[in-house]
């Protein structure tokens, strides 16, 4: 994967497994889906600034079966409309909606760059996951004894975590994807270099 291209076509990792489609109320349509529950939510927290997106637990529908929605035509179903009311904004973000049913309907906006911001974001999400697996080793040391002896740590002490603010607060702000992108390429970048950090 490259950032030239982060597209991920957001299917479940095995049969069975976790599905959760963004759906933009305004839009009327997903945007994107992914199969991670914790990525999932901060998709929509980062994209907060820009719209609200709800998570819909595909996987519910009764018409659902693999291969139905991914990434590649996500923006093409919908929810039924008595499906719409209840997903509130009260709703957004805290927990996931079971869809009752998607149905097919050719999305009338040109969502192509809004689902390439998302790819973005999910891009950057799964690489901070990749690099804090690898680089575990001396921050969750630290936290632990932070934890046990009530001491602080600076963001020096924990440089993922550092990094997954910087690059979060950039996706947050995007409004060029390209300038986003380089930016978040040369935190990632000083990072590596600073922190000595393994990718």
């Amino acid at each position: 994967m490259t950032t030239s291209d982060p597209f991920d076509i957001g299917a479940p990792k095995n049969h069975g497994g976790c599905h959760i489609g963004l759906y933009q109320p305004v839009l009327n349509c997903f945007l994107l889906t992914v199969n991670n529950i914790q990525h999932a939510q901060d998709i929509a927290l980062i994209s907060a600034g820009r719209y609200p997106l709800f998570m819909v637990n595909l996987v519910t529908a009764d018409n659902y079966c693999e291969n139905l929605i991914d990434n590649a035509c996500c923006e093409n179903w919908v929810l039924p409309d008595q499906q719409i009311a209840p997903t509130a904004l009260r709703n957004y973000a805290n927990f996931v909606v079971d869809a009752d049913r998607l149905l097919e309907h050719h999305c009338e906006h040109d969502v192509s760059r809004e689902k390439q911001y998302l790819q973005l974001c999910w891009y950057y999400l799964k690489l901070h996951d990749q690099i804090l697996q690898t680089n575990t080793y001396g921050w969750k040391i630290k936290k632990f004894m932070s934890d046990i002896f009530d001491f602080e740590l600076h963001p020096q002490d924990m440089p993922v975590e550092s990094l997954k603010k910087q690059i979060v607060a950039e996706l947050f702000l995007c409004k060029d994807i390209n300038l986003t992108t380089t930016s978040i390429e040369n935190i990632i970048t000083k990072a590596k270099h600073d922190h000595d950090l393994v990718f």
